[in-house]
């Protein structure tokens, strides 16, 4: 009965992960753009739009090992 649950809590954790992945994209573009210099600007966002997708993929699999081997714990 405890991983039945677990398979439950893992599922809606990845649904809302996935949920905000839109939300955090527009953030991180937000802050590069406040960060970058003018130079610098342009291949940044361009980076970012390219790899953000990636990077919130591999966020949500480390965030998805993490929270599984909580699970494991108890």
């Amino acid at each position: 009965m405890f991983w039945a649950e677990n398979t439950l809590y893992i599922f809606y954790f990845i649904i809302s992960e996935i949920v905000l992945f839109p939300l955090i994209y527009i953030k991180v573009m937000i802050t590069v753009g406040y960060l970058a210099d003018w130079k610098r600007l342009l291949p940044l966002i361009v980076f970012w739009a390219v790899f953000g997708p990636f990077v919130c993929v591999f966020n949500l699999m480390k965030d998805l090992f993490f929270y599984v081997k909580i699970l494991c714990d108890y």
